[in-house]
């Protein structure tokens, strides 16, 4: 069985890609949790050396778009090595079909937002083309960070951190259905801010994992929303 763990939006924090290549992809993020994204990324790397070892296939997905700067710099603030798969969220299904991974498992930055984008994403590609036998809907507690003013217990269940048109009653009864049937709000279109999002039944669920070096434990979590 081939084991692959991605690592959402790891970017570097340092440097300006757009001095070389025109492209500031990088969050605005506040300092504070820039200096969570250093400090954490160590321990990601650590964490990504020892599966590499093991035989994990290391996968560095920034941003929705794959683009030829990511094949150029460093972009991420985990360290990449040889053999490595360096996409974005858009390329993400065809890299772990190309890597023939069994189980992907999702860390990185943030929980809740790209994490659940990125995996969500895949997910969606992968049941488009029919291919429905890869496990890839796990997320890895303790290689995720979670946003300074938002809540584990929220995302844990499945919500979504994307802020809505509250304006359109669609939008707004949708949002209701998530906290009944636990549906998943997915964004139509993010290029603009005032557009209408839609909201539909994925009947997606994510399975929750612990790491150690013994691996990815399950971990079963009971509803705490």
């Amino acid at each position: 069985m081939k084991i692959g763990l991605v690592i959402v939006d790891a970017w570097y924090t340092d440097t300006k890609i757009v001095d070389s290549f025109g492209l500031d992809p990088v969050p605005k993020w506040s300092d504070e949790v820039k200096e969570n994204v250093i400090n954490f990324s160590k321990f990601l790397t650590h964490v990504c050396d020892y599966e590499r070892d093991k035989g994990t296939t290391i996968i560095h997905s920034l941003g929705t778009k794959t683009d030829n700067f990511l094949k150029n710099i460093d972009v991420s603030q985990v360290k990449m090595r040889k053999g490595d798969s360096i996409v974005g969220s858009d390329s993400l299904g065809r890299s772990i079909m190309a890597n023939e991974l069994d189980e992907v498992y999702w860390g990185g930055f943030h929980f809740g937002k790209c994490i659940h984008t990125h995996s969500n994403r895949t997910h969606q590609y992968l049941n488009k083309i029919g291919v429905v036998d890869i496990n890839c809907l796990n997320l890895v507690l303790n290689l995720s960070m979670i946003l300074p003013e938002k809540s584990w217990g929220h995302y844990i269940n499945g919500k979504r951190a994307w802020t809505l048109n509250w304006g359109n009653r669609k939008v707004r009864d949708s949002l209701k259905e998530t906290f009944t049937e636990d549906a998943e709000i997915l964004p139509r279109n993010m290029v603009n801010p005032n557009e209408t999002y839609q909201a539909f039944n994925s009947g997606i669920r994510y399975n929750h994992h612990l790491w150690s070096l013994n691996g990815f434990e399950s971990l079963p979590l009971r509803s705490v929303f």
